[in-house]
């Protein structure tokens, strides 16, 4: 479903089927896409600030560029992703899981990752609260040198 470079702010897409969608360019701000199925879908450079996406499945998905700012991905689940020219700022990850993904340079200290499954994910030279830091080694996630805990 081709729906690059459109305006869907506000639009209600709880709980569709976005499998293999193209949403690059998109404006979805204030969407909301909770319990949506995106997985192999594509987001890159989309604006989701303010996207309700609980419950979402990000697998395989494109979000390079994508700006997720303010959005609640409480219960979300994210595979397989690479996030590392994602914004990601002030995001709810309550709940969630994020797994086999890289999150490299990225500062993620805005977000809430409270009860959150982290599974081999990259965190290179990314910067994390130190709370998450040690949920990760409790997880027996691999933290390298190069990762930042404040």
């Amino acid at each position: 479903m081709p729906l690059s470079k459109s305006d869907l702010e506000g639009a209600n897409l709880s709980g569709a089927d976005l499998m293999y969608s193209n949403f690059s360019n998109t404006n979805l701000k204030n969407t909301n896409l909770t319990k949506a199925n995106a997985r192999g879908a594509n987001f890159a450079n989309a604006n989701l600030l303010k996207a309700k996406a609980n419950g979402i499945v990000f697998k395989k998905t494109n979000l390079k560029g994508a700006k997720l700012i303010d959005a609640d991905l409480s219960e979300a689940r994210l595979w397989h992703l690479n996030l590392r020219r994602t914004v990601l700022k002030n995001c709810d990850l309550k709940y969630g899981a994020i797994g086999v993904s890289e999150l490299d340079g990225l500062d993620l200290r805005s977000l809430n990752l409270d009860e959150t499954i982290l599974w081999k994910d990259s965190f290179k030279k990314a910067v994390l609260k130190k709370k998450d830091c040690q949920s990760i080694k409790k997880q027996n996630g691999f933290l390298d040198r190069t990762v930042i805990c404040k």
